[in-house]
């Protein structure tokens, strides 16, 4: 949405799609307080800058700011105002961060990043910060002939393994290691010295 003016309910629904909200209104309740919160946290100038983006309704709810805020401080913000445990604000406040990062224009965003370097972590998104996403592929290509979808995963990872398990099922199992060397309860013998 870079540079293209958003309404006030289509970032509503973009926050409430990226989340676990109960509702529009809850979704909302978001926003708003994050709003609030990183407009205190603002110099007076970037506060302006932010709410010059945002459309009407959304813009009245940045302060006037005048502060510096830590992240964490921020997410200890909105928990305390939205009656959340810390964990709950936290993803609320990354994901209406997520939103505005692809709200604003990438000129706002890298003010509000220079200016309150703190607020880097929340205004980071990956789809605003990176290049474009590639075209979509047709349905079938990227996978292998086996039928499953293209696996990416680190060397040792049990999504590369057709039998992720198979160490441990009772009913093919080798036995843990310490059956396979014989030091279990189950061989009733002393380890060996």
């Amino acid at each position: 949405m870079d540079g293209v003016r958003t309404t006030s309910e289509s970032m509503v629904e973009r926050v409430r799609e990226l989340g676990p909200f109960a509702d529009v209104d809850d979704a909302r309740g978001a926003l708003v307080t994050t709003l609030e919160v990183l407009g205190e946290c603002l110099s007076r100038d970037d506060a302006r800058a932010l709410a010059g983006e945002l459309p009407e309704p959304l813009a009245a709810h940045v302060s006037a700011g005048g502060g510096v805020c830590a992240p964490r401080q921020i997410y200890q913000r909105v928990a305390h105002r939205r009656g959340l445990r810390q964990g709950v604000a936290l993803e609320q406040a990354q994901i209406v961060g997520q939103v505005l990062a692809e709200s604003l224009s990438r000129p706002t965003r890298e003010r509000l990043r220079r200016h309150a370097p703190e607020l880097d972590e929340l205004l980071a998104s990956p789809a605003t910060d990176t290049a474009p996403p590639a075209p979509a592929a047709e349905p079938g290509a990227g996978e292998p002939p086996t039928g499953r979808p293209e696996i990416v995963a680190h060397e040792h990872s049990v999504a590369r393994s057709d039998d992720p398990h198979g160490d441990t099922k009772l009913s093919s199992s080798r036995g843990l290691t310490q059956e396979r060397e014989g030091r279990s309860l189950a061989t009733a013998r002393p380890p060996r010295r």
